[in-house]
C-alpha cells in the first residue's frame, strides 16, 4: 500500500472515529438527561405512592426500568472510552506518518 493510500485510509478512519465519538457523546448526554428526568418522575411517584399507600409493583417497575436505562448509560460511556482510546492511537498513527523523516 502506498503513502498517500495510507494516509487517505487513516485520515478516513480518523474522521470516521471522531464522528462516531460526537454521536454517542450526545447519545450519553441525551441518556442523562432521560435518566435525570426519569429519576425526578420516580421520586414524585414514591412520594405519591407512599402517601396513598399503593402497592409497590408500579415502584418496583419503574426502579427496574431505572437501572435498565443506568445500565445502558454506562454502556455508552464505556463504548464511548473504547472509541476515544482508538482516535487516540490513530491520532499517534497520524502524527508518525505525517512527521518529517530526517
Amino acid at each position: 500500500m502506498c503513502l498517500p493510500n495510507f494516509l487517505s485510509s487513516l485520515l478516513e478512519t480518523y474522521f470516521f472515529t471522531t464522528h462516531k465519538k460526537q454521536e454517542l457523546e450526545l447519545r450519553i448526554e441525551t441518556q442523562k438527561q432521560t435518566l435525570a428526568a426519569r429519576d425526578d418522575s420516580i421520586k414524585k411517584l414514591m412520594e405519591m405512592l407512599q402517601n396513598k399507600g399503593i402497592g409497590s409493583k408500579m415502584m418496583e417497575e419503574e426502579r427496574i426500568e431505572y437501572e435498565r436505562m443506568r445500565t445502558r448509560n454506562i454502556e455508552l460511556e464505556t463504548r464511548q472510552r473504547h472509541i476515544d482510546s482508538i482516535l487516540e492511537i490513530k491520532e499517534k498513527e497520524l502524527l508518525k506518518v505525517s512527521a518529517p523523516v530526517l
